[in-house]
């Protein structure tokens, strides 16, 4: 996981350096950064002993399509699988995709099944966007763990 996010910074910052500031590439990787430590990213690696930490996201994986030429309509789709690692546990799993650069919600999937796919579709979509999965313990509704990642969704060179 800790390679596929590195594979992310490196895609990233070299696929949109063109279109952005340095500033804003700067931003970009240090939110990624800042990421790979938080709990349900897959970051921060420990050493010996202590307790085994359960992560409930399985999988998580996001996929841009701009197709603007073709459809009109550019998407997003992220396939996931959720367990709860308490027997018994109930958990809510619910995703949202932001648009990087103003923070709007474009997407609010509500509440989804422990594993499956949703996509976003709309036309003109183009930039940087944020996807977050949340999983929550549905009976006191605390976040129990949550990951993320930022996709682009820009045109093809030919």
């Amino acid at each position: 996981m800790k390679n596929q996010l590195l594979l992310l910074l490196l895609v990233a910052g070299g696929l949109f350096i063109v279109s952005c500031s340095k500033s804003d590439v700067d931003e970009l990787n240090e939110g990624l950064i800042a990421r790979a430590g938080e709990p349900g990213s897959g970051g921060a690696g420990g050493g010996g002993g202590g307790t085994n930490t359960c992560n409930p996201i399985q999988s998580f994986t996001v996929k841009g399509d701009y197709r603007a030429g073709e459809t009109g309509l550019s998407s997003i789709d992220v396939s996931y699988s959720v367990k709860a690692c308490v027997n018994g546990q109930n958990l809510s799993v619910s995703g949202i995709i932001t648009d990087y650069d103003t923070k709007e919600i474009m997407y609010n999937s509500g509440t989804l099944p422990l594993s499956g796919k949703f996509t976003f579709r709309q036309t003109g979509l183009y930039g940087l966007y944020q996807v977050v999965l949340y999983v929550t313990d549905s009976d006191t509704g605390t976040l129990v763990s949550s990951t993320s990642t930022v996709v682009a969704l820009v045109p093809k060179r030919v």
